[in-house]
């Protein structure tokens, strides 16, 4: 191993975030990832922490096996003093297809930069795959991940967690590369969350992400019901909102100019969740879509999540272990 390696490696071990390791070897962050992933072949492993200001840590591993190996779940952590949470919900980009818009994908890291967001979720397509309903920019697979992994935009403070899709599965099934994997090794701060279905966790509660999976051979889409309070479903380009029974459910428009309507515009959402007890009792979504140049609102719902006694009921009955675990003590400047 390197002696840079090793110096990254006692840094690690310190509990330095990958942004402090970039400031202290004067390396860029995107540098620091790769050499770490030397360092994991080397034979150490860590778990990889995700915090609601876009910072990342990698935590040595000492148990044989990571149960986050065994589940489409990702955890975000947070502050103890953060009482709301806001994240960018995007769907359907279908990059490599000719008609993406790679170029509004780079306004909404603009949005989010400018809005102090550094969480980004992803509800499928985010590749066009092997099939599509237009002319392809790539017709060799490869070519299309190296463009995607290449081209997407990229912020020090910005995570993109991605579900992957039935266009992101073609590849997979019919190619044997595992998108997933593949990304998680191109970019650190692209996360993929599995096929299909997949949850990030923040604080006490978890937000989901589906995505069917018509005509799929490896994957099916079940009616398993689903946990989270709040679901973001992708597949269907088309911006709607229902709330029952203590969930809110948004099917969500596409960024891209694959619409299946006239009336439809490239969009994505806003999300603003606030807590108590950490669990989520309101949440703000708000539709943006582009036109004149630029992202507007449209519409924006508040909608109540949780009741106040069922938010006592839930916490109550968490394990003493669960309460408050992805909550950090705000210690650091």
């Amino acid at each position: 191993m390197s002696e840079t390696n090793k110096i990254i490696l006692e840094l690690i071990k310190q509990n330095k975030t990958l942004k402090d390791i970039s400031e202290i070897m004067n390396l860029s962050i995107k540098q620091v990832y790769q050499r770490i992933r030397q360092i994991n072949e080397f034979g150490y492993q860590f778990y990889t922490r995700y915090h609601a200001d876009g910072t990342i840590e990698f935590n040595p591993r000492r148990t044989i096996v990571d149960p986050n190996d065994f589940e489409n779940s990702k955890k975000i952590y947070s502050y103890d003093t953060d009482q709301i949470f806001s994240a960018l919900i995007i769907s359907d980009l279908h990059l490599g297809n000719s008609n993406e818009r790679l170029d509004l994908v780079k306004r909404i890291y603009e949005f989010c930069s400018q809005n102090n967001i550094h969480i980004i979720l992803n509800a499928g397509d985010f590749l066009d795959g092997l099939f599509s309903r237009t002319e392809r920019l790539h017709e060799d697979y490869l070519e299309q991940l190296y463009y995607v992994t290449n081209k997407f935009p990229y912020d020090d403070d910005i995570l993109n967690f991605v579900l992957l899709g039935n266009h992101d599965a073609s590849i997979l099934e019919h190619k044997y590369l595992d998108v997933a994997k593949f990304l998680e090794r191109q970019r650190h701060d692209i996360i993929p969350i599995g096929y299909s279905k997949g949850t990030v966790r923040i604080k006490n509660d978890s937000i989901a992400l589906t995505h069917p999976m018509p005509h799929s051979r490896s994957y099916r889409y079940t009616t398993t019901p689903i946990d989270s309070p709040i679901v973001f479903k992708g597949h269907h380009h088309k911006m709607k909102v229902e709330s029952q029974n203590e969930q809110v459910n948004c099917t969500l428009p596409s960024l891209s100019d694959l619409l299946f309507t006239e009336d439809e515009l490239p969009g994505a959402v806003l999300l603003r969740t606030s807590f108590n007890k950490g669990l989520f009792d309101y949440a703000t979504l708000t539709q943006l879509v582009y036109s004149d140049n630029k992202f507007r609102s449209i519409n924006e719902i508040r909608l109540r999540v949780r009741s106040k006694s069922s938010i006592v009921n839930i916490y109550n009955n968490l394990p003493p272990e669960q309460k408050n675990r992805l909550i950090l003590k705000k210690t650091r400047d």
